[in-house]
């Protein structure tokens, strides 16, 4: 399929979502379902509407509908959609190729969100992101600030462990004393990850995450696995425990975490999911690699490199809400890349 991505074949990916409101439609997300699991038309709405801005309307505006493509005749990388029928809340989504449509009577409500599609940009993870700041060059303070923030606080630690006198992975349910992986207490949602969200609305700021309530006991491979944004925990789907890549299929998680015993960390695990939709199921469109296939000499955008920040953006008192965030950034960097 010609309109299939670097991202796309990275992902395996068998369910296509395009976001058709825009001049020249992009596809929104795209995954594996023998990965990911089964995923219905509600689910699909309430994901886009947990990585859109506000300005998209929310789930109760939109539907899914299947779609058919045409290739255009001229430039063979972008497509013409057409939708077929609408697919009920419920249903579950076969491999195929989908749209996220306003329903009829919104259509001229929401006819000015094309940049909704900047959300859905695919970012890296946040383990790969760490990895960046610790290796970037020269150093700056902002990166050091984001690395500084993966510490531990000693008070965050002690009020923890008193919350958790068992000490057992919150995932694999053990202490696995006996395990070559150690059971530690570790950041649900790094507050150092804090301002590199991109997605969504930010409703936490970067201080709301140094909170005991944001850490988690687990085993130190599984740990890797959640910073790699290859699982997360749905907490709006009954805390399901929701896969998506491979690396994370065959490592014995169940099927859910107990909502119960982790309900008060609910506002992190989300944080979490939103920004492992992100990484491993939003964005795979064509268009947006075409400079990379086809027009080396021009400016590309590298998703793998450290995004860099002046000395000062550390100290000058910006919030996740004002231009200094990354968000700004990277919308900047790829409307450029656009023209």
């Amino acid at each position: 399929m010609a309109y299939t991505s670097i991202v796309s074949q990275a992902r395996n990916a068998n369910i296509f979502f395009w976001w058709p409101s825009l001049a020249e439609p992009e596809v929104m997300a795209c995954w594996d379902s023998s990965v990911v699991g089964p995923v219905t038309a509600k689910w699909v709405l309430r994901w886009v509407n947990m990585i859109a801005p506000p300005i998209a309307g929310g789930a109760g505006v939109m539907e899914v509908r299947r779609v058919s493509l045409e290739q255009d005749e001229v430039i063979r990388f972008k497509y013409h959609l057409f939708p077929e029928e609408t697919m009920i809340p419920s249903a579950v989504l076969e491999p195929g190729v989908y749209g996220c449509y306003y329903m009829p009577d919104k259509e001229l409500e929401f006819d000015r969100v094309g940049s909704l599609l900047n959300s859905f940009q695919s970012t890296i993870s946040m383990a790969d992101l760490k990895k960046d700041l610790e290796t970037e060059e020269p150093k700056t303070s902002a990166g050091t600030g984001c690395l500084k923030r993966y510490i531990i606080p000693t008070d965050l630690l002690a009020e923890a462990s008193s919350h958790d006198a068992d000490g057992n992975c919150v995932f694999m349910g053990y202490k696995g004393k006996n395990s070559q992986y150690p059971v530690e207490l570790h950041w649900i949602f790094p507050p150092g990850m804090a301002r590199f969200r991109t997605h969504g609305p930010k409703m936490l700021t970067t201080e709301e995450f140094q909170n005991a309530q944001n850490l988690m006991t687990v085993r130190s491979d599984i740990c890797h696995l959640w910073h790699l944004n290859a699982f997360s925990v749905d907490v709006d789907d009954d805390y399901r425990i929701r896969v998506f890549d491979k690396r994370a299929t065959n490592v014995g998680l169940p099927a859910r975490i107990d909502p119960v015993l982790n309900s008060a960390a609910e506002r992190f695990f989300r944080e979490h999911f939103r920004f492992t939709l992100s990484v491993n199921w939003g964005g795979g469109d064509a268009y947006d690699e075409f400079p990379l296939r086809h027009a080396p000499e021009a400016p590309v955008v590298d998703d793998t490199s450290t995004p860099s920040y002046s000395d000062s953006d550390e100290g000058s008192g910006a919030t996740d809400s004002e231009p200094e965030d990354f968000a700004f950034e990277v919308t900047a960097r790829l409307e450029a890349l656009h023209g």
